[in-house]
This record gives structure tokens, C-alpha cells and sequence, in this order.
């Protein structure tokens, strides 16, 4: 397992425990009673993960009421062979802020219909490989 992805499991093995996040299995794979909270009916399914370095997505096309963590993965040439693609769904009155990258009041959220200018601006759950390797 490549140093990423143990950051990211162990971001999400943190997230699980604090229960920040409902988590959903795969993409677009939510939990039960989700489109009961959604304000987009029924949930637009469009945003892909395929092309996209790791990184959070607020989902434009859901009123960032989702978000999405994106992870591809390479083979022993850095070629990425695949992409894992997760999907979240933000508290009641919450949005993905995608300057945050966290779920916030839309008051005090970064506007939504602006969270593609971030992505892949702020990073969350990357290390400095050099620095990694000296711990």
C-alpha cells in the first residue's frame, strides 16, 4: 500500500469515528434517507472522478450538498490503472466548502457555484514524500 492511500484510509477511518460524515460506500452510493436532505431531486449523478488527481469535490450539480474524494491509482510506473471514487453527504444545512474542504453552513461557505475554481488548490491528506521518509 503506497504511502496516499494509507493517508487517505486513515483519514477516513478518523472522519468514520468522529462521525463528521455520513459515508457512503461508492460513488453516488448514499445512505439511506439521503433524498429525503437533498434539495436537488432526484440526485444528478453526472461528476466522475475519472481524469482528476486525488482530491475533494464539492458537487456543483448538487448544491455542494455532496462532495466526492477521488483517488486514482497507479501501477509501479505511475500509470493510473484505476480510480476510486467516494461519495458524501454533508449534514442538514450543511455544504461542501470547497476552501474548507469541509461540510459548513452555506453562510459561511465558500460560494458553491465557485468550488470548481478550487479544485485541486487545497490539499488535504498528502505528505511531503522527502520528509515522510526521514520520520
Amino acid at each position: 500500500m503506497n504511502d496516499l492511500t494509507t493517508n487517505f484510509l486513515v483519514t477516513l477511518t478518523f472522519l468514520a469515528t468522529v462521525g463528521v460524515f455520513q459515508m457512503a460506500l461508492a460513488a453516488f452510493d448514499l445512505p439511506s434517507g439521503a433524498n429525503d436532505l437533498l434539495n436537488v431531486q432526484p440526485v444528478n449523478m453526472e461528476f466522475n472522478c475519472e481524469g482528476r488527481k486525488y482530491g475533494y469535490y464539492g458537487d456543483i450539480n448538487n448544491d455542494c450538498q455532496l462532495f466526492h474524494i477521488c483517488l486514482p491509482i497507479e501501477d509501479a510506473d505511475g500509470n493510473v490503472i484505476d480510480t476510486n471514487h467516494w461519495t458524501f453527504l454533508c449534514s442538514n444545512g450543511t455544504i461542501f466548502d470547497q476552501q474548507t474542504l469541509s461540510c459548513n453552513y452555506i453562510s459561511d461557505s465558500f460560494p458553491c457555484e465557485e468550488s470548481e475554481s478550487l479544485y485541486g488548490t487545497v490539499m488535504f491528506g498528502l505528505q511531503d514524500d522527502e520528509l515522510f521518509k526521514k520520520l
